[in-house]
């Protein structure tokens, strides 16, 4: 029986002086073109306009995804040492 490999895609490097438009970042990161509108108009995102195009600086974008960073909150000693999670009760 033949062997089916899981295709491994190398992360995409993001240069912080390059310029990146609308589009290009929509494909960095894989996310659909209504997404990065979304997060320049409500989330953040910074750009620049020149001549009518949005430019995205990988500098903005490194900032932009850092400031999405999820921080687990901490747990209790008492609660772990007891093998209790975080916010059950029973």
């Amino acid at each position: 029986m033949p062997r089916i490999r899981a295709k491994t895609e190398a992360a995409p490097v993001i240069e912080p002086l390059a310029p990146y438009r609308r589009h290009q970042v929509a494909q960095l990161l894989g996310m659909p073109l209504a997404g990065v509108r979304a997060a320049i108009k409500s989330e953040g995102l910074r750009r620049s306009r020149r001549r009518g195009r949005d430019y995205i600086l990988g500098e903005w974008l490194l900032e932009w995804i850092k400031a999405g960073e999820v921080v687990r909150p901490a747990v209790k000693a008492t609660e772990h040492e007891a093998g209790e999670r975080p916010g059950r009760s029973g």
